[in-house]
């Protein structure tokens, strides 16, 4: 990200300070952020303006060149962002916290609204009744086994596809009553003292064939003959068996979706995560425990993306497998 180091040692910071700051930007973002600085640096460059020293009036006509190309809401912001990290404060203050534009970007909302992208979501009883139908766990060839264990746990954990994606086999740790995930790498909503908890996921003894721990236990056992020095969760299930990357899991996930009968058309894997909280929040599972399973800070996310209405300290896992009955 040339354009922020620029700005650091224009204020006199060392390289390697720069560096350091730099990678407080996960790669993601520095990714997102390179490509919005190109065009504002297209942008200052046509119209022969310092990128890191502009006036208000310049960077907002940035903003609103990206908004009449017919840019979201949410790229708009990213944009806002990304140039916020490289100009220096306007009026004392950081250009994305401007006055004007917090202004520009209620302006931009409401010109084109940003929504959630469910207002419903499908019933986890639909899929848990499919997985059931597929018969007995050891009976499953490799491909079906793999594919029903990554649905299963995204369905009972409600995590990210990242999250699955990095789970390692050595965080798997399991007994005969649970099954302990620890996730030991850092995710979209890690930050200092803030870290996705142990999943603790205990055994469903009412359906072995919907257990988590009784599924894993067998995809573990299948895939350890053939995974080698790979240490990964999950694999390929064939030749070469190299780790599986975050597309090919959305895509095992997908691909259950559709055989359940589910509309993926409409609904992508990521809906699993939705459709998960959803369940356990009629159930009754207390929203502390649905925020600390999924990973969310506060109820205001969960009340606004996940929470829709569904075409003792209760286990999460569980109260979503019930859904089946």
């Amino acid at each position: 990200m040339p354009h922020i180091r620029e700005r650091l040692a224009s204020t006199g910071i060392s390289n390697r300070t720069s560096e350091i700051i730099v990678a407080s930007w996960r790669s993601k973002t520095q990714k997102q952020y390179a490509s919005y600085l190109r065009r504002w640096d297209s942008f200052c460059s046509q119209h022969g303006i310092n990128p890191i020293k502009p006036t208000i009036g310049n960077a907002l006509q940035f903003l609103t060149d990206l908004f009449d190309g017919g840019l979201s809401y949410s790229s708009v912001n990213s944009a806002r962002s990304a140039i916020s990290s490289i100009i220096l404060p306007i009026d004392g203050v950081t250009f994305g916290s401007h006055a004007l534009t917090t202004r520009f970007m209620k302006g931009v909302f409401n010109c084109r609204p940003s929504f959630p992208r469910y207002k419903t979501i499908w019933d986890v009883g639909v899929l848990l009744n499919f997985l059931k139908s597929l018969g007995s766990t050891n009976e499953l060839s490799l491909k079906l086994l793999s594919k029903k264990v990554v649905t299963l746990l995204a369905l009972v954990t409600a995590q990210r596809i990242q999250t699955l994606h990095l789970i390692c086999i050595d965080d798997v740790l399991i007994s005969d009553k649970e099954c302990h995930l620890r996730i030991g790498s850092l995710l979209k909503q890690s930050r200092p003292g803030v870290h996705q908890a142990d999943l603790v996921l205990p055994i469903f003894s009412e359906n072995p064939d919907l257990c988590i721990v009784t599924n894993l236990s067998e995809y573990i056992k299948r895939t350890s003959i053939v995974r080698g020095e790979e240490k990964v969760l999950f694999i390929s299930f064939q030749k070469p068996f190299k780790a599986l990357s975050r597309d090919s899991i959305s895509r095992w996930i997908k691909d259950m979706l559709k055989s359940a009968g589910i509309d993926t058309s409409v609904f992508t894997a990521h809906s699993v995560r939705s459709a998960s909280t959803s369940a356990a929040a009629t159930a009754g599972v207390p929203i502390q425990l649905i925020l600390q399973t999924a990973g969310w800070s506060g109820a205001q996310t969960f009340a606004k993306f996940y929470n829709k209405p569904i075409i003792e300290k209760p286990a999460f896992s569980t109260s979503v497998l019930n859904k089946n009955r």
